[in-house]
């Protein structure tokens, strides 16, 4: 549970803080549409996240889990595109699925680290 509660406070820092960052050069429209992308990816990840430490020790559950995880955020980001191409939203697609597609990128590599981090063991004798 502290691994989960600790990576939830670094990805929503790294993600505040890429989203701050990136829509000061945006427009309104843009930087909309990046804190939409950040509301939306953060949820995805930590679900993806919380699976995943679940099934860390069960052996083959951790590759379908990862798997998984990896195939909702694929999922998400293309049912984005869909939405953002083909129906009449205030949301500019490229901020959006750019953001979305950045977003996860970045918390996928802050998950390696927390998982071993977590995950370490001794192996002097």
């Amino acid at each position: 549970m502290k691994t989960f509660l600790l990576y939830a406070v670094a990805a929503t820092t790294l993600v505040v803080v890429l989203t701050v960052g990136v829509g000061a050069m945006l427009d309104p429209v843009g930087r909309r549409s990046l804190t939409w992308a950040a509301a939306i990816a953060v949820p995805v990840q930590l679900v993806a996240f919380g699976v995943l430490l679940w099934a860390r020790d069960r052996g083959n559950a951790f590759m379908m889990a990862f798997l998984g995880g990896g195939a909702a955020r694929v999922g998400v980001l293309g049912v984005a595109g869909l939405l953002a191409t083909r129906t009449d939203t205030s949301l500019a697609a490229a901020p959006l699925l750019l953001g979305l597609a950045g977003h996860f990128f970045a918390m996928h590599l802050l998950e390696g680290w927390f998982l071993h981090r977590s995950t370490r063991t001794d192996t002097t004798e």
